[in-house]
């Protein structure tokens, strides 16, 4: 499933990259069922992220907002073998969801970390983590 009913204008650079993956559609369903698709990365949108991070060889990253968990994926994708992702999310509504996601994903492989509560609480904990590469 592509995510081109959003902007129709990405279909051609969506169509260079595979279909997402069923876990990525469950996030995204799991968003459409909270009234959040809109604020949800488009696959093209998570298409880049996941470039980006690539091309910098990204081992360590922090995202603000983890939602459903949709862009977490693009994210754990582009992280090599040992990679870390600290992600925040302000709702406990959304923070379960994206958990049933995370626990469905090789944690071995690459660590994902949700933290539930407000970010600029909470990235003061994970200090000691760093130096985060994105």
């Amino acid at each position: 499933m592509r995510n081109d009913e959003v902007n129709p204008r990405d279909a051609y650079i969506s169509g260079l990259y595979e279909d997402e993956t069923n876990l990525k559609i469950q996030s995204r369903k799991a968003a459409q069922e909270l009234g959040l698709a809109r604020i949800s990365v488009s696959s093209v949108e998570g298409q880049i992220i996941s470039t980006l991070l690539k091309l910098h060889q990204s081992k360590k990253c922090v995202e603000v907002g983890t939602l459903t968990g949709l862009s977490a994926q693009y994210i754990l994708e582009a992280m090599p073998q040992g990679g870390e992702l600290w992600t925040f999310e302000k709702s406990p509504q959304h923070a379960t969801q994206a958990e049933k996601i995370f626990a469905q994903i090789n944690q071995q492989a690459k660590k994902t970390h949700l933290l539930v509560g407000d970010a600029k609480v909470e990235l003061e904990k994970i200090n000691s983590q760093g130096p985060f590469d994105a």
